[in-house]
This record gives C-alpha cells, sequence and structure tokens, in this order.
C-alpha cells in the first residue's frame, strides 16, 4: 500500500514466504490444502480499504473485466507454488460467491483454474445464503464440489440439497449459528460441540458426502482480527476425526 492505495502490478513477499512455509508443513504431515481464493464477506464490509481488489492505484473494481488480468496472476502465482510442494489441493474461487453479478466471474473464474492445470473436482463452489434459489441452482452447475454451508447441528444435514446440482457436496458449519459449541465473540453465534460435530461426521459418512469443512468460532479475537488458531479447541475436530477412523 502506498498513498492509501494497493498496487496490484507488485507482489507481497512476505506473505507468498509464509505460504511456503505453510505448504512445507502441510506436505511434512500428509495434509490437504483448501484454498479460498476470495471471500465475500470481505467484499461486502464496510472497510473496503483494506481490499487490494477494492482499494488499488490501477482504478479497476473487482468484477470488472479490467480486473481479470490481476485475478488471473494471483490465481497463476497460487496455483504455482502449491502445485511446486506436491500438496494434494482444493480451490474455491469465492467463499460464499455473492452478489447475481457474480455469477459471470465465478464461471471465469473456474475456467481459468483450469487452465492452470486445476482438476474439476478439486474446485470448490459455495452461495451466499441471503441469495436467491435459483442463484445457489446455476452457480453450483459451475462446479462438480459445493459446500453447503449453515450447519451447527447434524438435524440440519440433508441427504440432497434440491438447489445444489453439484455431484459432491461438503458440510459446512460456516453459517452455522444454533449449536452448543464455542460461541463468536462478535456475534454470538455457535458451532457445534464435539457431540454434534461427531454426529454431523455419521451424517456425512450415511449420506455418502465428500467431508466437513469447519469454522472454529472460538478462534475469533475481535472484529477484523479474524484467527487466534491457539484458541481453538481441537477436540471438537478430533471428535469428527475418531468418527472417520
Amino acid at each position: 500500500m502506498k498513498n492509501g492505495k494497493y498496487n496490484l502490478d507488485k507482489w507481497n513477499v512476505e506473505y507468498w514466504d509464509k505460504l511456503n512455509r505453510l505448504l512445507e508443513l502441510l506436505e511434512l504431515n500428509r495434509l490437504d490444502i483448501h484454498v479460498a481464493l476470495h471471500d465475500y464477506c470481505s467484499i461486502k464490509q464496510v472497510e473496503w480499504q483494506y481490499h487490494p481488489f477494492l482499494n488499488n492505484k490501477q482504478g479497476v473494481e473487482f468484477f470488472s473485466r479490467e480486473a481479470e488480468i490481476y485475478h488471473e496472476r494471483y490465481f497463476s502465482a497460487m496455483t504455482y507454488v502449491t502445485q511446486l510442494h506436491g500438496v494434494r489441493y482444493w480451490y474455491e474461487p469465492m467463499n460464499e460467491t455473492g452478489p447475481r453479478e457474480a455469477l459471470d466471474w465465478h464461471r471465469w473464474a473456474v475456467a481459468t483454474l483450469r487452465k492452470f492445470g486445476v482438476p474439476q473436482n478439486r474446485i470448490i463452489g459455495s452461495g451466499e445464503t441471503a441469495y436467491d434459489d435459483d442463484f445457489i441452482s446455476n452457480l453450483s452447475k459451475q462446479v462438480r464440489t459445493w459446500s453447503v454451508h449453515g450447519h451447527a447441528r447434524p438435524q440440519a444435514v440433508l441427504e440432497k440439497y434440491p438447489n445444489v446440482h453439484s455431484k459432491n457436496i461438503i458440510i459446512s458449519t460456516d453459517g452455522g449459528r444454533d449449536g452448543k459449541g464455542p460461541a463468536d465473540p462478535i456475534y454470538g453465534w455457535r458451532g457445534p460441540n464435539k457431540a454434534q460435530m461427531a454426529n454431523i461426521a455419521r451424517k456425512v459418512i450415511e449420506y455418502g458426502h465428500l467431508g466437513i469443512e469447519y469454522k472454529p468460532r472460538d478462534a475469533v479475537t475481535g472484529r477484523y482480527i479474524w484467527a487466534d488458531v491457539d484458541k481453538v479447541d481441537v477436540s471438537i475436530i478430533r471428535a469428527a476425526g475418531r468418527v472417520f477412523e
């Protein structure tokens, strides 16, 4: 950032150094990586000045054709460094994709990832739950793997999601708010506790879904300070892992 604006023609070297270290640790521990390339919640927040694709000296807007070259460079660098380390990867063009105007952008993003060698079944889609069923339906047709958000209790897990056309389903606790687990200190939303998480895992096995995406609400320490991993109660994750063993 210079003079209050980001320069999209310059790389943040420190970020890529940290990412390389993370990938080394993942490879060492034989773990996959799920990369959310963009996040709609970060785009729609009022603090737009902290987002390079919303506040830049080039003057491009996130969903504009002029911004595509910068998205493509970012996608290219991310796929290159991930594939370089040999870590099994998943890419999500945008977490909780929105608004409706994003439909064409998301289609372009999926095609661009495919161009960089990402298999179709390794591209994950997810939709902003505030948008209509038709939007979710059309968005899910673009990918084979879909993350269904809003699960904090096993009772919320369905065998079929009528408006989702993707073949592989990931059950996500992101957006879930009525569980008995740790609470988000900002909104008070609660994810699953250990018992609920284990039963979500049992539902995943019963219905043949791909897996679980867990959002640890106890990682949040304040508004726009999103992650303190040392605060996370990993026993909740282990509860699902024991079911999957």
